[in-house]
Parts: C-alpha cells; sequence; structure tokens
C-alpha cells in the first residue's frame, strides 16, 4: 500500500535502442524497448515484431525528419493483425485525421514523400496475446498507411 506523502517509482528504465542500417527482427526477450529514428538512418527499414504475446509492448519514435527513409513495421505472421490506429497530421499543420487498419492489417508504413515523417512523431505495439493494438502521432505530408 503506498504511504501518504511519497511519490510512486518506477524502479526499472525503459531500454533504448537505435535503429541502425539494417532491418531488425525484435525477439519477444526485447519487449518494453524504445527503438529511436535518427538521421542516420537512410533508405527502407523493416522492423518485424515478435509473435504476439499478451503484454508485449514496443515504442518507436522518430527523433529526426525521415527525408529519403522510411520504416515499415510488421507483424511476425500475416494472420496475426493491427488493431487500432494513429494519428496524423499534415506536416504544414492544418489538417489532422485518424489512420485506422484495414480489416486484416499486418504493416504499418512511416512514409517518406516530400516534408518526411517529422521529428517527434512515435507508434507504439502492445498485445493481447493475439493481435497487436497500435496508437501514435505522426507528423507528415503524407499519412502512414496501416495495411
Amino acid at each position: 500500500m503506498a504511504k501518504v506523502g511519497r511519490a510512486a517509482r518506477v524502479a526499472s528504465r525503459q531500454r533504448v535502442e537505435i535503429l541502425g542500417d539494417a532491418d531488425k527482427t525484435i525477439q519477444s526477450a526485447e519487449t518494453g524497448e524504445l527503438y529511436i529514428l535518427t538521421s542516420d538512418l537512410t533508405g527502407g527499414r523493416t522492423v518485424t515484431l515478435p509473435a504476439a504475446q499478451d503484454g508485449a509492448y514496443f515504442k518507436f519514435m522518430v527523433m529526426a525528419a525521415l527525408d529519403g527513409a522510411s520504416l515499415t513495421i510488421k507483424t511476425a505472421a500475416t494472420s496475426t493483425h493491427f488493431l487500432g490506429g494513429l494519428l496524423h497530421q499534415d506536416s504544414d499543420g492544418t489538417t489532422a485525421n485518424f489512420v485506422q487498419h484495414g480489416s486484416s492489417a499486418d504493416e504499418i508504413v512511416l512514409v517518406h514523400t516530400n516534408d518526411g515523417t517529422q521529428f517527434g512523431s512515435w507508434v507504439e505495439c502492445v498485445s493481447d496475446g493475439t493481435s497487436w493494438y497500435v496508437t501514435g502521432v505522426v507528423h507528415s505530408d503524407e499519412p502512414p498507411t496501416i495495411t
């Protein structure tokens, strides 16, 4: 039971990994990691999530404009799907919309056309053991795709 006047404390730190120049297949033991995309990212990168496992969690943060680069996040099996969606704000700041999944979505693509995906965009993936629930905010000229 919490004591009055004491702040809650999390004893562990989130593990951070910079996504480099190679595609990445995440292992189930890496749950809880934060993946950061930096200006070092060139071309297209694909990150494959592990098989859906109850409580598995991953976050992807864009910490530089992805002009000329892209990120694809996909499930380990096409029979495992993404549920949820991403809030997209146009890079000129004038429009915002919610991008939802298709009926059997197993791939998310952050696009790199025109202004590219901008600094501060993020995507979270959480599993219930059957599906991956996705949420996030993407600031870019073109909306992300969830197919």
